[in-house]
Order: structure tokens, then C-alpha cells, then sequence
């Protein structure tokens, strides 16, 4: 056994106590704004925590960047990608290098608020079993901010209501990048498809309550691979018809994720699995045809604009 060191601090061949948190940054091409991002994660009110870098073969300065950093912080490890993953490939990277009980993804080009991980720890660890608690998430637009559209609340006792719930509901998504525990997540897979994002949040869904707190926000900013389905595909390396199907290839995915592939419907027997992915690509259909019908109320409501003159002064 080898003797402690004199500062009280583990001896080089001990390992480092694992963290509480782990933040996971996945990056490609971030010189601009990766600074940004681990600064508001050094901020947070909780220094219990890691943040593991993962470049993808950025051929900018985003690796020297993140090495800078690491070498001022030792709570940031910087992994260096040979060739480019793929952007589900590197999300990964980071959540399989983490240590910490409880793990988060934040965006190279985003940030969050100081007492965001305190706060969706208070969340995790309440009475209820929450599987994963996220801020209220603000998009960014050159000058224009706008809050997301209907953040998710999902608090029925049953997974399979949990799980159809959101997939009724999900618009932007931003409760992607809450807090949840490493474990739950090891059962999930990110796979390089379309809606790869909403599959992961309905899988944690179904193993617990999935909160989104107004009292603290991320910030995300729309300059990055999220402004179409086809910056998306370019994203994962996907075909360009999936962008052009882009309802069709995540309701396919759904079904495979949910009736076979993922371990975290693993307690329910073939026939359950089957009957919830089918029941799925339902609250999907629904979810078109809401997005369809909100889409024609803002044209009628564009249309009508032009058509009522505008009162007399």
C-alpha cells in the first residue's frame, strides 16, 4: 500500500476520488465558444464535479483551447478524438469517461446558470423517484431570445404514461440537458438516428418522473447543428432523405428502440415491448398532427393579419 501524500491529497498511484456530478462537453469545431461553456460550469455553486471535453478531430483550436484550460482547472480531462465519430459517437465518449453518481451533457455553445446543478440535485434526490431534472431552456438567435416551447412535465406513476406522454408533447427538447444518474444512463444507447434525443429522454421516462424546473435556466444557442433536420443529418452522418423523412425515420427508430434494442424497457416481457413501441408510433402521429395544426393556426393568423385593415386613428 502505498503512503498517503503529506497534503492530505491522494499519492500518484491512488486514483482520484470519484465526483458527484459529471459534466460531459462534446465538441467539434468550438474555438468560438468552448470557454464559454466551462465557465459557467466552474461557476456552479457545487464543485463536487468533472468535465470531461471530448474533441472530435476539430481541425480549429478547440483542442488547444480545451488543453489550456485543463491545465489551470484539474477538474477538466480533455479526450482527443483520431477522426471524426460522428456527433452521437462523441456524446457518447464523454458519458463512458464519467465517474461522477450523476451526469449532464452541455452543448460546446451553450451555458448554464450558477445554481443549475444544485437545483436539479435537489430534484433527483427528492421523495419522488426522478429520473431526470433539467432548468427551464432560453434559445439564443443573433439578438432574439425565446423560451421553449412546452417544457417537459412528466409525473404519472407509470412508465408507459411517462413515456407516451412525452413523446405527445416534445418540441425542443431542451430537458435533454438536464441531470440524471450515470447509471440509468448506461442502460440507454445514443444511436447516430434521427430523434436520437427524444429516444434517450422517453427511456429515462420510462424508468422515472421527468421534471423541468422554472426557478433556474440553460441557455442554448440556435448557432450550432440544431437549426435544421438537415444540419441534424450532416450532424450524424445520416443520409439526406432522412432529413427529407425526418417524422417517418424517427417513428422507425422509436419502434426499434423501445420493441428490442434498449435496455432500459428490459422488465417488460416481448409482447409488452411491442404493444409500447407500437403505442408510441401513435403518440407520434399525434404529435404531427399537432405540430401540422398549430403550424396552420399561425397561417390563418398571418392571413387574417392582412386582411382586417388596421383601425382608423
Amino acid at each position: 500500500m502505498s503512503a498517503p501524500a503529506e497534503n492530505g491529497a491522494p499519492s500518484a498511484s491512488e486514483p482520484a476520488p470519484a465526483p458527484l456530478v459529471s459534466i460531459g462537453i462534446p465538441v467539434r469545431n468550438g474555438a468560438a465558444t468552448l470557454a464559454r461553456a466551462i465557465a459557467s460550469v466552474q461557476s456552479q455553486t457545487i464543485d463536487d464535479l468533472e468535465i470531461i471535453v471530448s474533441d472530435n478531430a476539430s481541425p480549429d483550436d478547440t483542442a488547444a483551447i480545451a488543453e489550456a484550460l485543463a491545465a489551470a482547472d484539474g477538474r477538466i480531462r480533455v479526450l482527443r478524438q483520431a477522426h471524426n465519430l460522428g456527433a452521437t459517437g462523441n456524446f457518447m465518449q464523454v458519458l463512458r469517461g464519467a465517474r461522477g453518481t450523476y451526469f449532464m451533457f452541455l452543448g460546446h455553445d451553450d451555458w448554464i446558470e450558477p445554481t443549475y446543478l444544485e437545483k436539479c440535485l435537489a430534484s433527483l434526490n427528492g421523495p419522488e423517484r426522478v429520473s431526470l431534472a433539467a432548468g427551464i431552456a432560453y434559445y439564443h438567435r443573433e439578438a432574439s431570445v425565446r423560451c421553449e416551447l412546452r417544457p417537459i412535465q412528466l409525473t404519472s406513476e407509470l412508465g408507459a404514461l411517462r413515456l407516451l406522454d412525452y413523446l405527445a408533447k416534445v418540441h425542443d427538447n431542451g430537458v435533454f440537458y438536464g441531470v440524471a444518474r450515470r447509471a440509468d444512463l448506461l442502460r440507454l444507447s445514443l444511436d447516430p438516428v434521427m430523434g436520437s434525443d427524444w429516444l434517450w429522454v422517453a427511456g429515462l421516462a420510462f424508468l422515472g418522473r421527468v421534471v423541468t424546473r422554472q426557478d433556474v435556466a440553460i441557455h442554448r444557442d440556435l448557432g450550432g447543428s440544431t437549426r435544421s433536420y438537415a444540419s441534424i443529418a450532416a450532424a450524424l452522418k445520416l443520409p439526406a432523405w432522412h432529413a427529407e423523412h425526418p417524422r417517418a425515420t424517427i417513428a422507425a427508430a422509436a419502434f426499434g428502440d423501445i420493441a428490442w434494442k434498449s435496455a432500459a424497457y428490459a422488465e417488460l416481457g416481448r409482447p409488452a415491448r411491442y404493444g409500447l413501441a407500437t403505442a408510441a408510433i401513435g403518440a407520434l402521429g399525434a404529435l404531427a398532427l399537432r405540430d401540422v395544426a398549430g403550424r396552420k393556426r399561425a397561417d390563418f393568423r398571418e392571413w387574417w393579419a392582412r386582411r382586417t385593415p388596421a383601425p382608423t386613428p
